[in-house]
Parts: C-alpha cells; structure tokens; sequence
C-alpha cells in the first residue's frame, strides 16, 4: 500500500497512529479531502459496465449519533469461485465499506451481487449459531442472518436483499473494543444496524 493510500485509509480514525503517518506522507490531510478521495474511488468502481445495479447510502449517514462516512470502495477479489478478480471495475461484484469516525467502532459493509455471483454462492443453512428472520428495507422483503459466538452473545449480522439483478448483502459487527474516555457510544446493535440501512438507496439518488 502506497503511503498515500495509508494516509486516506487511517485519517478515517483521526486516531494518533493516523496522524503519524499521514503525517510522514506529508502531512495530515483534511477530512475534506479524504471524503473526497472514498467518493473518487467510488466513482471509478461504478463508472464501468457491471452486470449489477449499484446501491448505497449516501456520502454519509447518522447511527447511534455517530457520522458513517464514505463510501470506500473494493472488489471481492478470487472469493465466490470467481478466479483472481478484475480490481475496482468487477463486473460481477463489489464492496462499499462505511467507516464511522472513531477508530475502534464497527463500520457497516455493502456488498454488490450480480445475479450470477449470488447464485454460485453456497446457501445458509440451519446451525445453532446462525439464526434467520424476515425484516423490511425501505418497503423491501429482506432476510436478516444473525451469527452467534454463544447463546445471546452476537458475533454480527448480514442483512440480504434480494432485488433480482442485484442481490445486496450488508454486515456489521457489535463494538469489540471500547475506547475509555472517548465519549463517544458507538457500539452496534440490531436496531441500529436495521434503522441505519433504512438509507440504502439505488445511486445516485
């Protein structure tokens, strides 16, 4: 990773270790400018054709009065059986990721499916850690997978839409790490996770 790609990837935490070596780079950049650079990077993902329709959230959305910003883009690069991956312009998949500003708080992840992707994914099925029910997204049917380390101890969830095209899987994860004297609550639960995807969107509305 290039040392400015390190700047833009930690300034999202403002985090002290950020600083450093953003500011080894040539000094820490402004959020502005790294708000600028995730809406690039996302651009450049969905600029190609794609056998998806792309979906998200916003350049930025309110959870649990925390910010999410973004959204910083990837492809899913050799999973899914789909060989060593194209880079940002997968026409088959891609990953939007949502990063709140506070460095040990969970981020919420979109995933893109074509149609063909989702399909050649294996199916969940009934485990005692894994558990299903329906939910709702802006008026459409979704399911919500929770995955458990234990009973009533959740390890995350994965929320599926499916859109026929277009098949949209978010995770998200509760908070591992608290930081003290943060003051800062940014701890995910169920509801806030499906209150937040109430902002998922076709873009670029």
């Amino acid at each position: 990773m290039n040392c400015r790609a390190r700047a833009r990837s930690l300034a999202l935490s403002l985090g002290a270790l950020g600083a450093v070596l953003a500011a080894s780079c040539g000094g820490l950049p402004t959020e502005e400018q790294v708000n600028r650079d995730l809406y690039g990077n996302f651009q450049t993902a969905v600029a190609s054709d794609r056998n998806y329709d792309v979906y998200w959230m916003g350049r930025s959305f309110e959870a649990r009065g925390m910010t999410y910003k973004g959204p910083e883009a990837s492809a899913r690069a050799g999973s899914e059986g789909l060989g060593s991956g194209i880079g940002l312009n997968d026409a088959d998949h891609l990953t939007i990721d949502y990063a709140p500003g506070c460095r040990t708080c969970p981020g919420i992840g979109i995933t893109l499916f074509s149609r063909a992707a989702w399909d050649r994914r294996p199916t969940r099925g009934e485990q005692p850690t894994l558990r299903s029910k329906e939910a709702d997204v802006n008026g459409e049917s979704a399911v919500l997978w929770t995955s458990l380390y234990s009973p009533g101890e959740v390890a995350g969830w994965a929320l599926v839409i499916d859109y026929g095209r277009t098949v949209v899987e978010a995770t998200a994860s509760p908070l591992l790490q608290v930081t003290p004297g943060a003051g800062l609550d940014g701890r995910m639960d169920e509801a806030t996770f499906l209150a937040a995807m109430q902002n998922l969107r076709p873009y670029p509305q």
